[in-house]
């Protein structure tokens, strides 16, 4: 089920065991606050258990088995869980999800593959960025329960801005309604006035301007980055994420709705990034075979600076000059 359904579906009760994956933090956290509301508040802390990393499945399966105190149920969360069980873990991860503790609810949030030996009975919550179709059903909903008019291209400027992200673009549509309270009226020009690009969309920006020879302004705007204090471990690691989805567009066969899906792109977005590949493509010669040889690099640098190798503000470095570098076709 998608994660903004759960609220819904818990209402004809709990399941033992939900597993929480995909890429939006901001939906993981939103289903698991919907859980841990289930809890009565007065005893909601001694009721809930939050283990971080690569825990201890005997401790995992202890706190679950551990008896609800003036309550219905307990809830055991696991985050970031991600390493593989040993054969004795995963048969006692199995036993238990065949017999679950009946007062306790087990939530695996960003686990990965950790617990596919129990998939078979698990609740899987689909956590992943949403579509900018279904961002904007979203927005479009939260600002008719407040009693607000948003055009449809306001709506859709505030999921771009955010770049799809739910949280970001919740937070966005609470300063437009509070801004124009008086009216309650919301249109794209309210957006561009009050809305900031998400640093993503100024990494798209920067990516977009390196790859078409625009050295100047993708200096300029990271420059803006830097002094908007996003770190150079983040720029780099975006960047190569972008890069990552060129290489993958430029070389994959599958169909539009695959990539968007695939990518976590919109349609939109997606259009974009096939026309620099396209452009790219006529005017770099073995552009191909470059961009791979830049994917790579930028992965060799991530591996760099978190090894030691290099400072993050070098890597960065050594990164624009490399996308430059196959910008300019040489």
């Amino acid at each position: 089920m998608k994660a903004i359904e759960l609220s819904e579906k818990i209402k004809l009760g709990l399941s033992a065991v939900y597993s929480l994956s995909g890429s939006d933090g901001y939906l993981r956290d939103l289903a698991t606050g919907v859980l841990i509301r289930t809890l009565p508040e007065e005893t909601r802390e001694l009721n809930y258990l939050r283990m971080e990393g690569d825990c201890n499945v005997d401790e995992i399966l202890s706190g679950a088995q551990t008896v609800a105190f003036g309550a219905t149920h307990r809830i055991v969360e696991v985050r970031g869980m991600n390493r593989t069980l040993n054969e004795a873990e995963k048969r006692a991860m199995l036993a238990y999800a065949q017999e679950p503790n009946d007062d306790c609810v087990l939530i695996l949030s960003d686990c990965g593959k950790t617990f596919d030996c129990i998939s078979k009975w698990v609740v899987h919550v689909d956590c992943e960025r949403m579509t900018r179709d279904e961002l904007c059903a979203q927005l479009s909903k939260r600002f008719a329960a407040r009693g607000y008019r948003a055009t449809p291209k306001a709506i859709r400027d505030v999921a771009d801005c955010c770049a799809c992200d739910l949280g970001k673009s919740l937070h966005e549509c609470d300063k437009l309604m509070l801004y124009c309270v008086d009216d309650k009226s919301i249109d794209e020009q309210d957006v561009a006035r009050l809305t900031p690009p998400d640093a993503e969309m100024k990494i798209f920006e920067l990516t977009n301007a390196m790859q078409r020879g625009e050295f100047d302004r993708a200096l300029e705007v990271t420059d803006l980055l830097l002094g908007r204090g996003e770190k150079p471990a983040y720029i780099l690691a975006t960047v190569t994420a972008a890069y990552r989805r060129m290489f993958h567009i430029a070389t994959s066969g599958a169909d539009d709705a695959t990539l968007c899906k695939t990518l976590g792109l919109s349609a939109g977005a997606l259009a974009v990034n096939r026309r620099i590949v396209q452009t790219n493509r006529r005017s770099v010669q073995g552009y191909i075979v470059k961009l791979k040889s830049t994917v790579d690099y930028l992965y060799e640098l991530e591996y760099g600076f978190k090894n030691g190798i290099y400072t993050p503000d070098t890597a960065l470095q050594l990164a624009l000059v490399k996308i430059m570098t196959v910008g300019k076709g040489a």
